[in-house]
């Protein structure tokens, strides 16, 4: 099979949007139960956007950035091993 440039970005981006919103998700939703238990046992008024900010948007972006290399480095070592 020939190495395609075009397809190899596409399915990268593709994958890597994909990890990046899923991990977003669960990051999100983990991270709203552990600070809601965090209040129930403290008593405490938390604030539920740090689970956004300071939690899932950052690993979401790291979840971004590490599947898009991921996805490039495994599509060009498979091309590489075809020739």
């Amino acid at each position: 099979m020939a190495f395609h440039p075009l397809r190899t970005l596409v399915k990268a981006v593709a994958f890597a949007l994909m990890s990046c919103a899923l991990t977003f998700f669960a990051t999100e939703f983990l991270s709203i139960v552990g600070v809601a238990i965090y209040a129930a046992f403290t008593h405490a008024k938390v604030d539920f956007s740090i689970t956004y900010r300071y939690i899932a948007a950052p690993t979401a972006l790291l979840a971004l950035v590490t599947a898009f290399i991921a996805t490039l480095i495994l599509d060009f070592r498979r091309a590489a091993q075809s020739r």
